[in-house]
């Protein structure tokens, strides 16, 4: 299924949404506490975990959206099979 160039844009939009809120001060006044997580401060561990969500979600959407050329013909990926073209004359 192939999805339009908008679909991917409101996604990048929403994400980055996502990353501004859940690393917004009153979000991180809520780990600010003195509790510790695998030997790591609680306000550590959350931030942690949130990076490597927006990684995650960034890697998931980057992945299910395949580019198109011109003419509706899928466009081979960079260093991909090349077909030769024929020689020049003249």
């Amino acid at each position: 299924m192939i999805r339009s160039p908008e679909w991917r844009n409101e996604r990048t939009i929403a994400l980055f949404l996502f990353g501004a809120v859940a690393v917004s001060p009153p979000f991180l006044a809520i780990f600010a506490l003195d509790s510790f997580v695998f030997g790591l401060p609680l306000l550590y561990a959350y931030l942690f975990a949130v990076w490597a969500v927006l990684i995650a979600l960034l890697a998931v959407l980057s992945g299910t959206v395949k580019d198109e050329g011109a003419g509706g013909e899928a466009v081979p990926p960079i260093g991909g099979q090349q077909t030769e073209s024929p020689p020049r004359e003249g």
